[in-house]
């Protein structure tokens, strides 16, 4: 009876962060057996309130907020100096997918837990694993990280004009 109710526990559990992952952009059109295979894959990673989730120039692999809020800071975690707030990031938001395919992406930024917090992590050797094994899964999420950042590119370049054009 007892081990029922951990199986139970253990898959409910599983099927509420399986929601997250369906729900992220760049799994948004995996088939539900895709998405299975690759929540295998995901790391369930534990940040208490200020921890640093990566610094400058070290992120490599991205992140899904389960629980808590994290905040995306410019500047460096050990200067004397304030880093400024970039973003304020909450439940069901994912951030650094640039570091899926470029090592050290985020030269002047870091990621700080701004409460305790609960994050799905998704590392670059994992998406290699996934190009490996199943390769047509892999050029999904590749094609979702391209239109991903397609996206970005373009608000970036929208705020630069919006800046000149106010000059």
């Amino acid at each position: 009876m007892l081990e029922i109710f951990w199986n139970n526990f253990f898959n409910k559990k599983k099927h509420g962060e399986l929601k997250y992952i369906k729900d992220c952009p760049l799994f948004s059109n995996l088939t539900n057996k895709e998405l299975h295979f690759i929540q295998k894959i995901f790391h369930k990673r534990i940040y208490t309130t200020g921890e640093i989730i990566f610094k400058p120039s070290s992120g490599n692999g991205m992140y899904i907020i389960l629980k808590g809020q994290v905040n995306i800071l410019h500047g460096s975690p050990d200067s004397q100096e304030d880093p400024s707030l970039v973003s304020s990031l909450k439940v069901g938001d994912f951030f650094a997918e640039l570091a899926l395919l470029q090592n050290e992406a985020y030269q002047t930024m870091f990621a700080q837990s701004a409460t305790n917090s609960q994050l799905l992590a998704f590392y670059k050797p994992d998406l290699n694993l996934i190009l490996k094994r199943r390769p047509l899964t892999g050029i999904k999420i590749l094609n979702q990280l391209c239109l991903i950042l397609s996206h970005r590119l373009k608000k970036a370049e929208q705020k630069i004009l919006q800046v000149h054009s106010t000059k």
